[in-house]
């Protein structure tokens, strides 16, 4: 508690963090992947924090407006030592007389080093003269599950596997009952190819992501089903590496949260233009975008 998130989380990661909380749009919800370091082994083990290895975590919420009374504020200033930094005067604000310590980081370009941290609060207000956050983020963090952690099968879920470019080398058994394709369809083909293409862009940048840091977790998207109509499936990816730590493979759990609905909506749709997929993407392009 009281830690600033740059000092627990992957350096690559805190233009994102810093982007989320230095808005000030609270109607908008906010979804972000990032690598929160971890000191739990897979063995259940803990290690000490310089030995700490990082843990993808989902986390999706809204910036509120801080209402705390302002006697409040001046009861924690008493008592608490906090500091916000302010990125667009380059100061640190704190609620005591103590020395403030602003927390710098190395972005990942070793010639671009930012000593701005960030606004943590999306703004500062004087309160009776006290300095207080205007907005504050909250947000839930949810870790994304291990392919090889789920102890028994869920009922509603397929499993499938890729190779770097997304095209299908295993296909569940399950997909047919889901879908009405045979398993050995999917073979060799694209994911792409099976996703609706107006959930194409936002497909593709959960993938970003994968290949980025190591696991993704999709929103929701429809996943076209044999002989029209879709079905909503929410997909989660992790990257699997070699024993030389080298990308190899992508398994995805994928949970299906509807039935086969839009049967009219997929044959009008395919007598218009259909956008650009990206079936033929390689590895190597999705981590350049």
């Amino acid at each position: 508690m009281g830690q600033s998130i740059y000092e627990v989380t992957h350096p690559c990661d805190h233009n994102e963090v810093k982007s989320i909380l230095s808005t000030k749009d609270v109607h908008t919800k906010r979804s972000m992947f990032i690598r929160f370091k971890c000191t739990l082994t897979s063995k259940g083990r803990n290690v000490n924090v310089k030995a700490a290895s990082y843990k993808v975590i989902h986390c999706t919420g809204h910036l509120v407006r801080n209402e705390t009374p302002a006697g409040v504020l001046q009861s924690s200033a008493s008592t608490d030592s906090t500091t916000i930094h302010d990125p667009n005067n380059n100061k640190s604000y704190g609620t005591d007389n103590k020395e403030n310590n602003s927390v710098h980081s190395d972005d990942c370009e070793e010639d671009d080093q930012d000593d701005e941290v960030g606004d943590i609060s999306g703004g500062v207000e004087k309160r009776n003269g006290v300095e207080a956050p205007s907005h504050c983020f909250i947000a839930i963090g949810e870790p994304i599950p291990h392919p090889s952690n789920y102890d028994v099968p869920l009922s509603q879920t397929f499993l499938t596997k890729h190779s770097l470019d997304m095209k299908f080398t295993y296909a569940d058994e399950t997909m047919e009952d889901f879908l009405g394709f045979n398993p050995d369809i999917f073979i060799g083909n694209s994911v792409f190819e099976f996703h609706h293409a107006q959930d194409s862009f936002h497909v593709q940048n959960a993938f970003k992501s994968l290949f980025a840091k190591g696991q993704c977790q999709t929103d929701r998207y429809r996943f076209l089903a044999c002989g029209g109509g879709y079905v909503w499936v929410l997909t989660q990816a992790t990257l699997i590496y070699s024993k030389c730590q080298k990308p190899q493979s992508v398994v995805c759990v994928n949970f299906v949260i509807s039935g086969i609905e839009g049967y009219a909506e997929t044959k009008k749709f395919r007598t218009q233009i259909r956008p650009r997929l990206i079936a033929s993407i390689s590895y190597e392009i999705l981590l350049k975008m």
